[in-house]
């Protein structure tokens, strides 16, 4: 599975002295139970937000 391209950063006007960062490796191994729980916990709000699956 290829891992999508990460968004750019928008900034929106708003000042914050939160910076987050990511420590997670480039490449990190899902299983395909993780998927699959993940589907299913939260498959609908991601097709609301994605746009359905083909």
């Amino acid at each position: 599975m290829r891992r999508r391209p990460t968004p750019p950063v928008r900034r929106v006007g708003v000042q914050s002295v939160v910076r987050v960062t990511d420590t997670w490796p480039d490449d990190l191994p899902i299983s395909p139970a993780e998927l699959l729980a993940v589907e299913a916990w939260l498959g609908e709000v991601l097709d609301e937000i994605l746009g359905p699956r083909l």
